[in-house]
C-alpha cells in the first residue's frame, strides 16, 4: 500500500459516497487507474464493505452503548461491535423503549460481564421524513454507493429530488454509510471517544468523524485519522478541552446492517 492508496481510503472515510471522478482530479490519476487501485483495495479485503446504517430513532427505537472487558463477541440487539486495544469492547445496543433497552444491555453482561462504561443517550428529537425517503433508503441498503440517478430511475423519481433527500438524510444523521475496513491492513487509526463536553469536542472532530452518538451533552464519537502521530495531536486537542475524556484505539469494528427494521 503506497500514499495514493491511503489517499483513497482517506477520501471514502470522509465521504463514503463520493464519485470516483473527484477523486482522481484531486489526486492527479486517471479514473481508470483510480478504478484499479479501488478495486484492488476491495479484492484485496482492505475495504471489507460498505454498510448502510440507519438511525434506529426513525424505527422509534432507543440506542445505549455499553462496554465490556475482553474480546468475546455478542450480537443480541446489537448494531455495531467495537474492539479496542485497551481489552474491550464497544456494542451499540437498540431496543423498543428504555426499559428494553436496559434489559438489553443486562442480558448482555450476564454474557460477558459486568459493563466497564454504559452510556444511553437522552435524545428526545423529532426526525423529518419524507414519504419516499423509506424507499430511498431501501434502496440504499442494497448497494450504499448506489447513485442518485440509478436510484432516481428505479423509483421513477427525479434524480435532483433524490439526491437532494440522500443529502439530507446524511447531514441530519438519519443515515450514515460507512465504509469497513481490515485495519491490520492499513495505515489508518481508527479511535472511540466518549466525552461530557460533545459540543465543544465536535467542533474539533467533525471532518474525521465516522459515526456518533450524542445528546449535545454528552456522547461517543468513532473518529479516524491519517496516522498515529495525527491522531495524537487530534487527542490531545481534545484532552485540553475534557481532560477527563476517555479514548479507546479501534483495531477492529462492525456495523450491522438495517436488521433491527424489522425485527422486535
Amino acid at each position: 500500500m503506497d500514499d495514493i492508496d491511503r489517499k483513497i481510503i482517506f477520501y471514502y472515510l470522509q465521504e463514503a459516497r463520493v464519485q470516483q471522478r473527484k477523486i482522481s482530479t484531486e489526486l492527479n490519476i486517471s479514473p481508470q487507474v483510480l478504478k484499479y487501485r479501488f478495486d484492488k483495495l476491495v479484492s484485496s479485503g482492505v475495504i471489507k464493505k460498505f454498510v448502510l446504517h440507519v438511525n434506529p430513532l426513525i424505527y422509534n427505537k432507543k440506542v445505549g452503548f455499553a462496554a465490556f472487558k475482553g474480546s468475546s463477541s455478542y450480537n443480541d440487539h446489537v448494531f455495531t461491535e467495537i474492539k479496542c486495544l485497551e481489552e474491550l469492547s464497544i456494542y451499540g445496543f437498540y431496543g423498543n423503549s428504555e426499559d428494553e433497552l436496559s434489559n438489553v444491555i443486562e442480558k448482555a453482561s450476564k454474557s460477558l460481564g459486568p459493563a466497564v462504561m454504559r452510556y444511553i443517550p437522552v435524545v428526545d428529537e423529532y426526525i423529518s421524513m419524507n414519504k419516499y425517503d423509506d424507499s430511498i433508503i431501501d434502496s440504499l441498503s442494497r448497494n450504499p454507493r448506489k447513485s442518485a440517478s440509478e436510484i432516481a430511475q428505479e423509483l421513477n423519481l427525479r434524480y435532483h429530488f433524490v439526491k437532494r433527500r440522500i443529502n439530507y438524510m446524511l447531514k441530519k444523521g438519519i443515515i450514515s454509510i460507512i465504509p469497513v475496513l481490515d485495519l491490520s491492513k492499513t495505515d489508518v487509526v481508527l479511535f472511540g471517544l466518549f466525552t461530557m463536553n460533545f459540543k465543544a469536542i465536535s467542533k474539533i472532530v467533525e471532518d474525521i468523524t465516522l459515526f456518533s452518538v450524542n445528546d449535545l451533552k454528552s456522547g461517543i464519537s468513532i473518529c479516524f485519522s491519517e496516522n498515529l502521530n495525527s491522531a495524537k495531536q487530534i487527542i490531545n486537542k481534545c484532552r485540553d478541552i475534557d481532560k477527563n475524556i476517555d479514548v479507546m484505539v479501534i483495531y477492529e469494528y462492525e456495523f450491522y446492517e438495517n436488521f433491527y427494521k424489522t425485527k422486535n
